[in-house]
């Protein structure tokens, strides 16, 4: 009690200009640590990083995904206050004095500690949240291949300029300091030995000597404020995701009646007579995925990798004593399979490629291993087709690459030995018939 009266509080304030630029150099940083580590990384982790960074694997639904994302980013931010409310009573303060809130208007969500707090108790929350949803999260995205973690853990990183502000300026106080927060965070009460009315610190807008014990006291709060203006932004970000929804919903309605060669297709696959075409995406586990299993038991000398240069260029190597040869490639790659078509008892690798989005030419390619010779169903200009397995065979839907013919057939994909080169053939589509 005797050290306590040779304190002198004072009100702080954060320069919140500081801040938000401390904020957009902590982003460019990442950014740029991002980028050397994809350059510096094996090239197979950054093929896999490239490819989910592109591909949106939600039914092509692009909104979809933003609201995805965007929810999760709630989320995250949401973690970030949780955290630090952790770190808060693991190092000393009561529960029943930490309070949530959502201040949008001061673009803020906080947790806020309304006791004294001492230094150490202060330095653990501030950096809690930035360790482990920031520095762990953004090495483990890149240990277990997820750009959604990556980009959550810059974005948190950066966010966290505030904190590693306050940390900074912390570690140049007196350990007899006690802190605690005052509004929306900011601006907040120290209570210190140290003389700070005549000094200046990095980020901090304002230092007020308390000379009225009132200007440190507030009302009861509740556990979680949202403010009014906090609500009235919530509901317009709703109402403008309802119709961004709605349009897009819109606007695929409108292309899919105006897309008849896609149509034909969808057609198809609903038609109760050739419902099994739907294995081709229903049912996938006849489908090789190389990037879980880049190997072939017949074959143990060898391995294989698949690599994504970009959405629209994925390649598909063969690895033999530590050389790489580039067997198939596509714009993009879209099913791979490896079984006997060939029938001299080792599998082929058999893939439906594609060249290209929207007007494009879909064919079939297959790479015999053991004769290393590739073999190409590519009708190019005039039919698209789409490889599927079902019934214990690969099969073949043909479909007219003009978009003003409705012509549409099914087979099942075959290879014909030349009978002068067994080593050599090509492919043909068996038991063809129009649908």
């Amino acid at each position: 009690m005797k050290e306590n009266r040779k304190k002198k509080e004072y009100i702080l304030e954060y320069d919140l200009i500081f801040v938000n630029v401390l904020s957009i150099v902590l982003l460019a940083i990442m950014i740029l640590l991002t980028i050397i580590l994809f350059n510096v990384l094996p090239s197979s982790l950054v093929g896999e990083l490239t490819r989910k960074f592109t591909e949106v694997e939600i039914e092509n639904n692009f909104m979809l995904l933003y609201v995805i994302f965007f929810i999760v980013m709630i989320f995250w931010m949401v973690l970030h206050e949780i955290i630090h409310s952790i770190a808060y009573q693991m190092t000393g303060a009561k529960s029943e004095n930490i309070v949530f809130g959502v201040a949008l208007e001061k673009g803020v969500f906080y947790c806020k500690c309304k006791e004294y707090i001492s230094k150490k108790c202060i330095i653990t929350s501030l950096l809690s949240p930035f360790i482990i949803i920031g520095v762990l999260t953004y090495i483990l995205g890149f240990i277990i291949n997820s750009s959604w973690l990556i980009i959550l853990s810059i974005i948190n990183i950066s966010g966290a300029a505030g904190d590693l502000m306050m940390f900074a300026f912390f570690l140049k106080q007196k350990d007899d300091i006690e802190f605690k927060e005052l509004g929306y965070s900011s601006p907040f009460v120290l209570r210190t030995s140290d003389n700070l009315a005549e000094k200046k610190f990095l980020g901090i807008k304002s230092i007020k000597e308390v000379t009225d014990s009132k200007e440190t006291k507030e009302d009861p709060e509740k556990k979680l404020t949202i403010t009014k203006p906090s609500w009235i932004f919530i509901i317009i970000m709703l109402v403008l995701l309802g119709l961004m929804i709605g349009i897009e919903g819109f606007n695929k309605s409108n292309e899919k009646k105006n897309d008849n060669h896609s149509e034909k297709y969808n057609e198809l696959l609903r038609n109760e007579k050739t419902y099994e075409l739907a294995e081709l995406y229903l049912e996938k586990n006849k489908v090789w995925d190389i990037k879980k299993e880049n190997f072939i038991d017949e074959y143990p000398n060898l391995s294989f990798k698949f690599t994504s240069d970009a959405k629209t260029h994925d390649n598909i190597y063969l690895i033999q004593d530590d050389k790489e040869k580039n067997i198939i490639s596509g714009v993009p790659i879209m099913y791979t399979y490896k079984t006997d078509l060939t029938g001299d008892g080792r599998p082929e690798v058999i893939a439906n490629v594609m060249f290209g989005y929207g007007m494009c030419d879909s064919h079939i390619e297959v790479y015999d291993i053991y004769n290393d010779t590739k073999y190409v169903l590519w009708d190019r200009g005039n039919y698209d087709y789409y490889l599927y397995y079902v019934d214990e065979e690969l099969k073949v839907i043909k479909i007219s690459y003009d978009r003003s013919a409705e012509e549409t057939y099914q087979g099942i994909l075959k290879f014909v030995k030349d009978e002068n080169n067994s080593a050599s053939g090509y492919l043909t589509i068996e038991n063809e018939k129009e649908i």
